[in-house]
Formats: structure tokens, sequence, C-alpha cells
């Protein structure tokens, strides 16, 4: 009988990367093709409510990374397979959102047509959610970068600490862009 050890977590984590660029090709040409379809079925299910297209375009565009960092802090909680699943399933679901960007040489009205006002607020939410993290990595960098030059050493104390801090400022600004998806005025 012979056992077949897990694959380590960078080959599969290479993959996800290589699922996440296939997904976002894929969605990215196909919102060309199936964009209006998708988009107008997604607004006439919901009502074509603006509220509930915002709150689904920040669940689109921001909670694969609320659940990509949960999945983080409780990975000694998972098992290797579901370490592997969760991966690939949180990277397709984050890069499935090109489905929303416009294409090169066409604007969102014309790559949505009928359904650009649904789209409008879909796009917006997952806009604001996508914009959360990205905000959220500079700033954990510049707290990284100014920590370093303030203390000078690395101590385990103060990794705890700094680790509190970019908890924090990584919630509040996840909080915010979802604030933002619901509350903020279009343009």
């Amino acid at each position: 009988m012979s056992t077949v050890a897990p694959a380590p977590a960078r080959q599969y984590v290479g993959r996800a990367v290589g699922v996440g660029f296939a997904v976002a090709l894929i969605c990215g040409v196909g919102g060309a093709f199936f964009g209006e379809s998708v988009v107008g079925a997604l607004g006439l299910v919901v009502g074509h409510n603006e509220l509930v297209l915002r709150i689904l375009g920040w669940c689109w565009g921001g909670l694969p990374f609320v659940v990509l960092v949960v999945a983080y802090t409780q990975r000694h909680r998972l098992s290797q397979r579901a370490k592997r699943g969760l991966t690939y399933a949180v990277t397709a679901w984050a890069a499935s959102g090109s489905l929303l960007l416009p294409g090169r040489h066409s604007s969102a009205e014309e790559r949505f047509g009928d359904a650009y006002l649904d789209a409008r607020p879909l796009a917006f939410g997952w806009a604001a959610g996508f914009m959360a993290l990205f905000v959220s990595f500079l700033a954990a960098g510049l707290l990284v970068l100014i920590w370093r030059k303030l203390t000078g050493t690395v101590t385990k104390q103060s990794l705890g600490f700094l680790n509190w801090a970019i908890a924090t400022l990584w919630i509040l600004l996840t909080a915010a862009g979802l604030i933002a998806a619901v509350l903020a005025p279009m343009p």
C-alpha cells in the first residue's frame, strides 16, 4: 500500500495563480460576448435593485479576500485538501470579476448594452471591494516600512503589535470598502 504525499503548498499555490490567470482571461474575453446576458440575468433575479447589486458587487470583489484572510489565519485547522480546494476556489472567484471590466476599445455602456443600468452598481460595488484590498496592502506595506525604520530591531513583542496593527487596519479598510459600496454616491 503506497500513500501519496500531499502537494507542497508552493505547488498548488502556483497552480492556483495559473487558474486565476486562466479564469481572468476567460471571463475578460467572455465578458465581451456574454457580459450583457450575465449581468442582465443577475439584475433580473434581484429585481434591478441598486442596493442589492452594489452589495453583490462588493461580495464579488471584496469577499474573496476576506475568505482568504480568514482561511490563512485558521490554516492550522484546515486539512491539506481543504487548503488546496479553497485556494483554487477563492482564486477563481476573485479572477471572475474581470467579467465586469470593459474592453480596451469599448466603454461599459457598449459592453453591457441594455444591462448597463445593472452593470453600473454591480461594478461600483466590485471596485469598492477591490479598492479596499489594494489600499490595505499599500497601508500594510507602509506600516511595515515605518515600523522597521522606527524600531530598528525586530522582537517577538514588536511583531505581535505589528501583526495586531495590520489586522486592525485591514478590518477597518474592509469595512470602509463595504460602507463605500453601499452608501457612496456613484460617479
